[in-house]
């Protein structure tokens, strides 16, 4: 069966999270994980096997992985919830396994013609 590992590299606070996604005899996703923070290992120690099929398509609030950030995290703009359903989507098959990144930087103008690259 098909496992995608996801590497989330925090922000200021530092605590760094590997998650795998593993895809099931039955097709539903078995989430494992090391991570340095003690409240997304409870959120993922909470998860059940998914459906990804189903869950990955459900309202956002409605999604389980994020109910139970809600419950556990106490930082809002934590990106381990995005993560974690970026692996499900991956190892489900509903999306390839390529990397996502936001990049913040502090500017003085504001450039609407700049890209990026």
């Amino acid at each position: 069966m098909k496992t995608i590992k996801a590497d989330i590299t925090p922000g200021a606070c530092g605590l760094h999270t590997t998650v795998w996604a593993e895809v099931t005899q039955n097709m539903t996703i078995r989430l494992h994980s090391n991570s340095q923070c003690r409240n997304v290992r409870r959120l993922i120690d909470a998860l059940p096997e998914i459906n990804a099929y189903e869950e990955l398509f459900k309202p956002l609030c409605d999604i389980i992985v994020m109910q139970l950030a809600d419950r556990y995290l106490s930082h809002r703009t934590c990106m381990v919830p995005v993560g974690i359903l970026k692996a499900m989507e991956a190892a489900a098959g509903l999306a390839l396994p390529t990397d996502i990144a936001i990049t913040l930087t502090e500017t003085e103008t504001i450039d609407l013609e700049e890209t990026s690259s």
